[in-house]
């Protein structure tokens, strides 16, 4: 389930790229046993956001997972064993596309992330 501290940084992920970024599209996943039933769950660890960028007519797209950085009183956050395997297969399928993917500590570290593959070619 995630946590209040992890999807207010997911709303201020969202906010920051439609404010910065409005030629790109970002989206939430809402994959949580909580948000839908359980036949509504497409890929078990699918990350938090999707961002779609397009430059040169090709679509780069970045799977975010976005987890607590563990400053405060909130505990670091760690993957799950679904999202450990969406990643395999992420890496074993996509390994050649142009889609990337980045598992970000809270909101300045996906900021960051953002911000260097948007600069960088859509290269992490």
């Amino acid at each position: 389930m995630v946590n209040k501290t992890e999807l207010a940084i997911q709303r201020a992920v969202i906010r920051w790229t439609k404010d910065n970024c409005p030629e790109s599209i970002i989206t939430a996943i809402q994959n949580e046993k909580h948000h839908f039933d359980k036949e509504m769950l497409g890929c078990k660890g699918i990350t938090d956001l999707i961002l779609f960028h397009r430059k040169d007519d090709i679509m780069y797209v970045l799977f975010l997972e976005l987890k607590t950085n563990g400053k405060g009183l909130t505990r670091r956050g760690t993957l799950l064993p679904s999202q450990l395997t969406f990643n395999r297969v992420f890496d074993t399928c996509f390994a050649s596309t142009n889609a990337k993917r980045a598992l970000c500590y809270g909101f300045d570290e996906a900021i960051n992330t953002i911000k260097g593959w948007l600069n960088n070619g859509n290269k992490i």
